[in-house]
């Protein structure tokens, strides 16, 4: 019988591929981060350690679970691992803060922003996105997404934006001229 292979499949073996790739990960380190993206899209009911434990069939405790999101993970070098076929392509560095509406009196980093979309300043968040676009297939890959914080004052946004993308600029070079 011929064999068939799902797209999740697909993207699950380039997923494993990559994260295989890079060094500065150790190997429980990737065993878990494989695992982990797996189930994550797999779980039917709220993402927390304790469901992610009673769906996991006893490959990791709870403490187990806390203990690995607990430790650093290099996803700049994981990035740069699944977007090295970008640097024969054609790419620009794209970057885009984005207004998102919010309520309530404790959500952090909740202040006001501009929403380009009411063309006014609004209570909420912002988060700022770095992306690398590729111009022959019009599509675009994040690098990095930053919330703005709140307690900037006039002009000190704007500082805060150029300081997202010095502080990437060797990643961007690497992609773009």
């Amino acid at each position: 019988m011929k064999n068939i292979t799902s797209a999740f499949n697909k993207a699950m073996s380039f997923v494993c591929a990559r994260i295989d790739q890079v060094v500065e990960i150790t190997k429980p380190q990737k065993k878990f981060l494989k695992w982990i993206f797996e189930i994550w899209v797999m779980l039917p009911v709220r993402h927390n350690f304790l469901n992610v434990y009673r769906y996991s069939n006893g490959q990791y405790s709870e403490k187990s679970l806390r203990n690995q999101f607990d430790r650093k993970i290099d996803f700049p070098a994981l990035s740069d691992s699944v977007f090295s076929k970008l640097k024969e392509k054609e790419c620009i560095a794209a970057f885009d803060p984005s207004f998102i509406k919010k309520s309530g009196k404790k959500t952090y980093g909740k202040g006001y922003y501009w929403s380009g979309k009411d063309q006014q300043t609004l209570p909420g968040l912002e988060i700022s996105s770095l992306a690398l676009v590729d111009v022959s297939d019009e599509t675009a890959y994040s690098l990095e997404a930053i919330q703005t914080p709140a307690d900037l004052k006039d002009g000190r946004q704007m500082e805060h934006y150029v300081d997202v993308i010095k502080h990437n600029k060797e990643r961007i070079l690497k992609y773009t001229r």
